[in-house]
């Protein structure tokens, strides 16, 4: 892979991780109470909902957890915040390498109009009421029918898999990954080469993995 091929990448993987960050950094302090500095508040906010009480419990959890192996109050929900970013973009970067091997239906090169979702909503009419339409139901029943086989990454029991993306943090991030650029067919201006598509290299994971990190990381 050539060094314009990985620079995309990894523009494209910061700016991924800067995104899902943000919101989940918004999604601990606004809504569960969970302070970047790392105060956290002893009892769950009226505003939440029983479902939220329960994951904010969770959340707690993984954070106290992280500070029993000698971290800062405040390392460590920055650890988690960067565990669970890190989960989300590699799930959705696994999606798009498995849509390149037909592993998969189309089911987020589209977003809600891909194939995949339009087969899945079909099934069950009533989705169209919710929010999404049912996209994050969809895509947590990829997670769940992968995750038999590859339970590292997909394993939705895993307390990183705690925080969702909202709805346009989630179109943004598939803008990102859908880009032109990565997905081959457009014209490099320093060679004069077509780019390839990068959901087809099997190495992309691995600079994904990389070029998540920042240089001082």
């Amino acid at each position: 892979m050539d060094k314009s091929t990985r620079n995309e990448i990894q523009k494209a993987t910061q700016r991924g991780r800067g995104l899902i960050e943000d919101a989940f950094r918004e999604q601990l302090e606004g809504t569960y109470d969970i302070l970047l500095d790392g105060t956290i508040a002893e009892q769950p906010g009226s505003h939440l909902s029983d479902r939220q009480k329960v994951t904010r419990s969770k959340l707690v959890a993984a954070v106290a957890h992280k500070r029993s192996t000698g971290l800062k109050a405040k390392e460590a929900v920055d650890a988690y915040l960067r565990e669970a970013a890190f989960t989300t973009l590699n799930r959705f970067v696994a999606l798009k390498m498995l849509e390149a091997r037909k592993l998969v239906q189309p089911c987020v090169s589209k977003g809600e109009d891909s194939n995949g979702f339009k087969e899945f909503t079909a099934l069950a009419p009533g989705l169209v009421a919710l929010e999404d339409k049912g996209y994050r139901l969809y895509i947590e029943t990829l997670f769940d029918e992968i995750g038999q086989e590859v339970k590292v990454l997909f394993d939705r029991r895993d307390v990183a898999s705690l925080l969702w993306p909202g709805r346009q943090t989630l179109l943004e991030l598939l803008e990102i990954l859908n880009a032109p650029e990565l997905s081959g067919g457009t014209v490099d201006p320093e060679t004069g080469n077509l780019k390839p598509d990068i959901w087809k290299e099997d190495e992309t994971i691995g600079w994904v993995y990389q070029y998540f990190n920042g240089d001082e990381e």
